[in-house]
């Protein structure tokens, strides 16, 4: 049946970084929540979420790993601003 249904086991695990699936209000809002949570405790095709004080309880397929790559994992670097005018050559 699972390979019929191609039906994969999950790969989120204890610390990982998540994102919580909301509910659609219209068109143009996102499909997942985007801070982040923590997995807390996985049981079974249940995870315990925690973000800033707040503990969820929550389906596997209600969570999207986050993947770090380059984009997301390095400081931002602001450049210096000047007053108009005052901008170095």
């Amino acid at each position: 049946m699972d390979e019929r249904h191609k039906a994969t086991s999950s790969n989120i695990r204890q610390g990982d970084k998540v994102l919580l699936l909301r509910k659609c209000q219209n068109k143009l809002t996102t499909r997942h929540d985007f801070t982040p949570f923590i997995v807390v405790r996985k049981k079974g095709i249940s995870v315990e979420l925690a973000r800033r004080g707040a503990r969820l309880f929550r389906n596997v397929s209600m969570v999207k790993k986050v993947i770090p790559t380059e984009r997301n994992t390095e400081p931002v670097r602001r450049q210096k601003t000047y007053p108009i005018g005052e901008r170095p050559q």
